[in-house]
């Protein structure tokens, strides 16, 4: 867990294995990204996920290599 600066610096060392990611069904028209740019193609692949009886889902992914 962490901002995005931090994630994007974990991320670029090789020190991320999975990443946890919350949608809420909020349309906000802007909003913090997940990365700063530059952004580098990252592959990953849904290991888990649920849904809330708010319309939220959360997701965990993996990094594909």
């Amino acid at each position: 867990m962490g901002g995005g600066e931090l994630f994007r610096k974990l991320l670029d060392l090789g020190e991320v294995d999975s990443v946890n990611i919350t949608t809420v069904p909020v349309v906000l028209g802007e909003g913090t990204p997940l990365m700063a740019p530059p952004y580098a193609p990252t592959k990953l692949a849904l290991l888990t996920h649920r849904v809330y009886k708010s319309g939220s889902i959360s997701m965990t992914y993996e990094l594909k290599s």
